[in-house]
């Protein structure tokens, strides 16, 4: 009796195969690689979501200065749709339309250091009396040549609008 359990024994598989062995390093590498991309997209999606509430509080910035300065927002000094100015207006008495320009001038240097690829630009719309502030910045940091706001992350800019209504 005690020969045949012996020889049962000797048949029995006593380890692991080398297959079973291989399976579970692709599932364990399977599995590392699945957690290394989670983590990377979240550094990613961090990083968009922290420049989108940059681009949102200097969109919001400027809103609070044009209502800071009445004067100047209802005869369109803020108007910068041609271009931003370009220095500081230095004045030491200001008129309400160099409070503008030294307003959007600070604003747009503001954005352009803290955003890569950052600008800001204040439209008005003439027939509604609506102030569009719309921050730029290239989310991708590829130095994007495209210099308009669209879906496609790889050639245009990302955006983030808000609007004045008078």
């Amino acid at each position: 009796m005690n020969n045949i359990i012996s020889r049962y024994r000797k048949n029995q598989q006593a380890g692991f195969s080398m297959l079973e062995v291989l399976v579970s390093i692709i599932v364990l590498s399977v599995g590392l690689l699945g957690m290394a991309m989670m983590q990377t997209n979240s550094v990613r999606f961090s990083q968009d979501a922290y420049l989108r509430s940059i681009a949102s509080s200097y969109a919001y910035e400027m809103l609070d200065r044009m209502r800071a300065n009445p004067d100047a927002t209802s005869n369109g000094n803020y108007d910068f749709a041609s271009g931003m100015p370009t220095s500081d207006p230095g004045c030491t008495t200001c008129t309400p339309s160099d409070n503008a320009a030294r307003d959007a001038f600070n604003w747009h240097q503001n954005i352009a250091a803290s955003l890569p690829g950052g600008s800001g630009q204040i439209s008005l719309n003439n027939g509604t009396g609506r102030y569009t502030v719309t921050v730029r910045w290239d989310r991708r940091n590829n130095d994007s040549a495209n210099p308009v706001c669209g879906t496609n992350p790889l050639i245009n800019l990302t955006c983030f609008s808000v609007e004045l209504v008078q």
